[in-house]
């Protein structure tokens, strides 16, 4: 799955990635490099996930942790991180 991710990533089939406790050094490694490569736009949560994320050189427009934040407001930033790149509100959602 990860290898199918990565390709349609860099077959630019894809526009932006949310993620959340991703393992950039592990399972999600293709994916990430990807990422990395095409510079796509980037948003997610989960401490040494987001950190090795940007140490690879991925384009993360919006990072969080998850003490202090729900699931809500993470989702929330992410897509607005993500709207504001597009310059775009049809990624936008009624979240009330």
């Amino acid at each position: 799955m990860d290898a199918e991710l990565a390709k349609k990533i860099d077959d630019g089939e894809i526009d932006g990635v949310m993620f959340v406790s991703a393992s950039p050094d592990g399972a999600n490694r293709q994916a990430m490099e990807a990422c990395a490569r095409t510079k796509i736009p980037m948003a997610g949560t989960g401490g040494s996930g987001v950190a090795l994320t940007q140490n690879m050189g991925c384009n993360v427009l919006s990072a969080s942790g998850t003490t202090g934040t729900t699931n809500r407001t993470r989702a929330v930033a992410f897509t607005t991180a993500l709207a504001k790149k597009f310059k775009s509100n049809r990624y936008l959602c009624n979240c009330s």
